[in-house]
């Protein structure tokens, strides 16, 4: 079989398989809604909810797996808009006026979760009265009760909400830091790279960035590791724990500022690159190595605007600006503003 028989194979097997994916997610037969998110469900197929998650204690006809993520991502996007500042996706200038749910489907899946980062008009074949156009979040029907899973896909769903830009240091990083606020501590941190051979090293991880973040977080701080907690960590569903475990994190005025340059960056990008607006290749947004310098641009702005520099501060965030300047004078063209 010649190369190009088997790659037009291969397309159409993957092709085939997410169509049928696709289809059977379109058989959840259940659903659970609370405010601006819908939680699909089944008791049968495939996709079947297991025995030991579908307790329902309190008698209502929800399972109460089903309720407890439900609570989980009320609470993860009442604390990431009400106390931290972040624009919610459907308010987002890439979404608004566009989608009008977040979809979570809730599937057999050897993946925890995982999200969409465009607009779908799902439709539901036995409910059809919910198709509409909204955002998918996918996440597997037997997580552990304590699970971070529903805050860290959000927080991926924010994330695209402000930027194109997936490289995976920077998403899995920073949703790591988000895990956070609601999971004991604040996360390990470990010094800032401080020459341009450590900055190589960064931007080639993923969850293990999160150090990196959770120091620049620490480091930019101005909320004394603390948030206040909101009214929802108050709630949980019976047999479950509540959705915080306690009320630190650090920096989350930094991850703000952070996301709001990237933002920028990206409509920067967008143009110079000639990209139609939020219709970028998959590759160019997660494996693009042109993108670490608009990334680190949109990091030394947020260090500006937010980080405090106190004497035992300031010569590691100088010594980390430095490197990033050597780095970009080593390895490409591209400049900062």
């Amino acid at each position: 079989m010649s190369k190009l028989c088997l790659l037009l194979l291969l397309s159409f097997s993957w092709s085939v398989l997410a169509d049928n994916a696709k289809a059977s997610r379109a058989n959840l037969d259940n659903v659970y809604s609370v405010g601006e998110f819908r939680i699909f469900y089944t008791l049968e197929g495939i996709h079947a909810l297991p025995i030991e998650q579908r307790e329902d204690q309190n008698n209502n006809g929800i399972p109460d797996y089903i309720e407890h993520l439900a609570l989980k991502l009320q609470a993860a996007a009442v604390l990431y808009t009400d106390v931290f500042g972040f624009t919610h996706p459907l308010a987002s200038k890439r979404y608004q006026g566009k989608a009008r749910y977040l979809d979570v489907h809730v599937l057999t899946m050897e993946d925890k979760g995982s999200v969409g980062d465009e607009v779908t008009k799902f439709r539901y074949q036995k409910l059809k009265d919910k198709t509409d156009h909204v955002l998918i979040i996918k996440l597997a029907n037997n997580l552990r009760d304590q699970t971070m899973t529903p805050p860290h896909e959000l927080f991926h769903v924010f994330q695209n909400g402000y930027t194109m830009f997936k490289n995976r240091w920077y998403t899995e990083g920073t949703a790591r830091w988000a895990e956070y606020a609601f999971k004991e501590g604040v996360g390990e941190d470990s010094r800032l790279p401080n020459n341009p051979q450590a900055l190589v090293l960064l931007v080639e991880e993923d969850y293990g960035a999160s150090v990196f973040w959770n120091r620049l977080a620490y480091l930019c701080d101005r909320n004394a590791g603390q948030f206040p907690l909101p009214a929802i960590a108050q709630q949980r569903i019976t047999s479950y724990p509540h959705p915080f475990e306690d009320n630190r994190v650090h920096g989350y005025s930094f991850i703000k500022h952070l996301l709001e340059n990237l933002q920028e960056q990206s409509d920067k990008v967008t143009q110079e690159r000639g990209y139609a607006a939020y219709n970028w290749d998959e590759d160019d947004q997660k494996y693009n190595p042109d993108n670490h310098v608009p990334i680190f641009c949109a990091v030394k702005q947020a260090i500006r605007q937010t980080c405090d520099t106190q004497q035992q501060n300031e010569p590691e965030l100088l010594a980390f600006i430095q490197a990033v300047d050597q780095a970009i004078d080593i390895y490409t063209q591209q400049r900062c503003d």
